[in-house]
């Protein structure tokens, strides 16, 4: 079965393979291949007018595209061109800012060398300074331990004349009291004082005594050292027992009464009115001639002998020591002086 449309009133139908072939035997003839020709011419037509419009429309649209597409390239060459000047002025604004940023390091660069050279400089100042402080101390120490030098010297050399003073001083003065001793001791009271080897003045000489005793003196050089016990036998001492020593140069020659009377019985010293001379140290130690002599003075002043009370000599003697040494005590640490010598502070112990 074949459906066909109608060509005149354009309804479908239906004809059998045998009916479509009647037909198709009817319909195939002069005017069909006419018909078919001019619809094939038409449908050329139609066809070739058909390409050409499509050509056309092509061409158009071709260059509609073309045109956009030209149009896109313009706008793209004016964005690259701008994107060109701007990446231009962007590169030329970052090469200006790295210029400027060079350009600030190196005055950074020679701000710091600037500093460094005033610190440099500085520093340099501070040290020639120091070491000119220095150079003047040293100077200055140099000078003062030069002057120092000068006043040692001048000091040494002051020290050495004052020693020379002082020794011819002592010179003058062991010579005045050489010449005290012979004119103040015992001798003196004599007559005369022979030194004919110069034993005491240095010089051979002979000199008058005071001549209130009857006594001649020569010195020698050699000393006379005795301890002696004595007893006076001169009135108004007569009887006290003496204890003492001698010490003395030369020899003395006595024309009148003893003053005493030593243990072994050589009589010793001279006694004329009221004055009395001897060769005895030590002559109050033991106390009676102190009590005699006291007494006499206390009967010619008017006083009771009684009412002078004494005390010995050797009594006396020792609390002096005593007040010395409570002296001592207090001025010093004992402890230490004895702990100086290895011992013991035997007050410390006793307490």
């Amino acid at each position: 079965m074949h459906e066909l449309i109608c060509p005149n009133c354009h309804q479908p139908f239906s004809i059998d393979e045998r009916g479509y072939a009647q037909l198709l035997e009817q319909v195939r003839g002069e005017a069909f291949d006419k018909a078919l020709a001019e619809r094939v011419a038409l449908v050329e037509e139609q066809s070739r007018q058909a390409r050409q419009l499509a050509v056309a429309q092509a061409e158009a649209t071709l260059k509609e595209q073309l045109s956009q597409r030209d149009t896109q390239l313009v706008q793209l060459q004016s964005r690259l061109d701008a994107m060109g000047e701007k990446s231009q002025a962007d590169l030329q604004l970052a090469l200006a800012n790295k210029e400027q940023t060079i350009t600030e390091l190196h005055a950074q660069i020679a701000q710091q060398e600037s500093l460094r050279d005033n610190e440099r400089l500085k520093v340099q100042a501070e040290s020639q300074k120091a070491l000119q402080a220095k150079e003047q101390e040293i100077t200055a120490l140099r000078s003062q331990v030069e002057l120092q030098s000068k006043e040692a010297q001048l000091e040494v050399k002051q020290l050495q004349e004052q020693h020379e003073l002082e020794k011819k001083m002592l010179e003058r003065e062991v010579d005045f009291y050489k010449d005290l001793k012979t004119r103040m001791s015992t001798k003196m009271l004599g007559e005369t004082l022979a030194d004919p080897e110069g034993t005491e003045s240095g010089t051979a000489q002979t000199v008058r005594g005071l001549g209130l005793l009857p006594t001649r003196t020569v010195f020698t050089g050699q000393k006379h050292r005795t301890q002696d016990t004595a007893a006076v036998t001169a009135a108004p001492f007569a009887g006290a027992a003496l204890t003492g020593y001698q010490i003395h140069t030369g020899r003395t020659e006595v024309q009148g009464v003893p003053f005493c009377t030593l243990a072994d019985g050589t009589p010793e010293g001279c006694v004329q009115d009221n004055v009395f001379g001897t060769y005895l140290h030590g002559l109050f130690d033991t106390g009676e001639l102190t009590e005699k002599l006291v007494a006499l003075l206390c009967r010619r002043k008017g006083i009771a002998p009684d009412s002078a009370a004494l005390i010995p000599m050797e009594q006396y003697r020792q609390q002096q020591f005593d007040l010395l040494a409570d002296g001592v005590r207090g001025a010093l640490d004992l402890d230490a002086v004895y702990a100086a010598m290895g011992l013991e502070n035997p007050r410390r112990n006793a307490q």
